[in-house]
């Protein structure tokens, strides 16, 4: 589909994107109160803003932002979430370390390194004997999701690279394949909607140990659930974004055209969904149509914009946005 598109399209379609960005961007700078952490701000917020400078290779004009993320760190290696929560919690401890070592590939800071080894035990300790974690605010799906995710990242950097973050990650992807469904779906609950949790467990397994049957099937079901708009459920920004990305590395990682052209029709209906939406209200994103942007839902689509610039670029490395 996207290599279908004719040439003037094509050109149209990534000016959108590039706009989309810039604007999304600034929008960003606009509201520092959402997530500068001059502020008692939810963390979620700010790591949202870090992944996107990380991702566009930026992140050394934000060296400071950083390194105040390190200053909230807890005595026990966690964080809270918000600036000024005491009480850490897994979650959003896995999801700042995640950044931080993102981050630390480029900023090469020795207070960094040492705030994720501490964050990192932390995680550890964490774990159940089963390979889950636990969070008093998120679904424990949400909670073991972000902590292999940040696992991911952490077992490709020498510093990190040991067999016990090795066996901890293989135990929480063995946990997340025991709860997926013979449609390839996880389900917060089976009256629920499968979609955001699927999105969000379906690459950790791709990026652990590339693509299996059963992921082609979670690929191939996450499509079915797509509206013939582009979004998914009910015009769910967050929702969609989520799904785009996870469909994405899913194809880049096996050789499988059938699967690549049905992401790439998907994918694209999605974008051009997310592009129309946040030209109806500002170049942002709100959590749906017609909702005012904040911060973090923007976040979510200059990130899931630039990851589909590389999967159309370069698909073969798109990769290194999840380890």
């Amino acid at each position: 589909m996207i290599n279908s598109l004719k040439k003037e399209n094509k050109i149209d379609f990534e000016d959108r994107i590039t706009s989309h960005c810039f604007i999304g961007n600034k929008f960003i700078e606009d509201h520092p109160r959402e997530w500068k952490l001059d502020y008692d701000v939810d963390l979620e917020v700010t790591n949202h803003v870090i992944r996107c400078k990380a991702s566009d290779g930026t992140i050394d004009n934000y060296k400071n932002d950083v390194i105040k993320l390190v200053e909230c760190q807890n005595s026990d290696g966690g964080w809270g979430n918000t600036r000024d929560d005491n009480d850490s919690k897994v979650r959003s401890s896995a999801l700042t370390i995640q950044m931080l070592l993102r981050s630390n590939r480029i900023l090469k800071d020795k207070v960094v390194s040492e705030s994720i080894s501490k964050g990192l035990e932390y995680l550890i300790v964490s774990q159940e004997e089963d390979g889950r974690w636990f969070d008093p605010t998120w679904h424990y799906l949400d909670a073991i999701s972000v902590s292999v995710g940040t696992l991911l990242f952490a077992i490709n950097e020498p510093q990190w690279s040991k067999e016990f973050y090795k066996d901890s990650l293989t135990k929480g992807i063995d946990y997340i394949k025991t709860q997926r469904d013979k449609q390839g779906l996880w389900f917060y609950k089976k009256s629920g909607s499968p979609v955001t949790i699927t999105a969000h467990l379906l690459p950790k397994c791709v990026a652990f140990e590339g693509v299996k049957d059963i992921d082609k099937i979670s690929a191939y079901s996450l499509i079915k659930l797509q509206s013939p708009e582009g979004h998914w459920d009910d015009l769910n920004t967050d929702h969609t974004c989520d799904s785009v990305r996870a469909l994405m590395l899913t194809a880049s990682r096996v050789d499988d055209p059938e699967l690549y052209e049905a992401v790439c029709k998907s994918a694209y209906r999605a974008i051009s969904w997310l592009l129309d939406v946040s030209e109806g209200i500002g170049r942002g994103l709100g959590d749906q149509p017609g909702m005012p942007s904040h911060v973090e839902r923007t976040c979510d689509g200059i990130d899931t914009m630039i990851k589909f610039q590389q999967f159309y670029h370069d698909k073969n490395n798109l990769i290194r946005f999840w380890k």
